[in-house]
């Protein structure tokens, strides 16, 4: 894995990682309020309702999913009494080495992804690196921004 200061919505990436929980509303859209997540809902708007429907769908079964040129990867696992507080919980290294290993199924070759479950995730950098370097080639860029 490759690793680049920058913006991540930089046209040079052909595809984009999005972590995300697994939850949705009553309305059934998943909630997207911070990071990286929140800029995608922005620049798709009808990203939350599609991924919120397919989360409903799968619950704790979620793969990494394709919606046009991003790859949503779940990062907060289902709060599955209150699914629309999934986005309340802590990132899970489980549920991150999960999605690392479907993630490289993927055949793009320019995938650029942030530091999944770092930021809202909580969760500290030396702990998730050592997951994204063991499953990822240098078809993946890490950005740090």
């Amino acid at each position: 894995m490759k690793t680049e200061t920058g913006n991540i919505w930089d046209t040079k990436y052909s595809t984009i990682v999005i972590p995300s929980n697994i939850g949705w509303t009553k309305a059934g859209y998943n909630v997207m309020g911070g990071g990286v997540a929140k800029q995608a809902s922005e620049l798709y708007p009808s990203l939350a309702k599609w991924y919120g429907d397919q989360c409903f769908l799968y619950q704790q079964d979620m793969p990494c999913l394709r919606y046009d040129r991003l790859i949503l990867f779940p990062v907060k696992t289902l709060n599955r009494l209150h699914p629309h507080l999934s986005w309340q919980r802590s990132a899970s290294l489980t549920l991150i080495e999960r999605s690392t290993k479907d993630l490289a199924r993927f055949p793009d070759q320019e995938i650029a992804l942030p530091l999944v479950g770092c930021g809202n995730g909580r969760l500290a950098e030396s702990d998730v690196l050592p997951i994204l370097n063991m499953y990822l080639n240098d078809r993946f860029t890490l950005v740090i921004q």
